[in-house]
């Protein structure tokens, strides 16, 4: 019986960690347009003043 308990908190962690990378993975990108963006934003205003 233990050793279900073990395996079943070991898959769980294992999903877990799987869940956060794809999280993190799906987040950068998007963070990165987003700061790309608003600088080349700025530049434009700063050409236009």
């Amino acid at each position: 019986m233990d050793t279900y308990v073990l395996l079943g908190c070991g898959f769980g962690l294992a999903l877990l960690i799987a869940i956060w990378g794809i999280w993190n993975l799906r987040q950068s990108p998007e963070q990165e347009v987003d700061e790309r963006d608003a600088k080349d934003a700025d530049r434009y205003q700063s050409e236009r003043s």
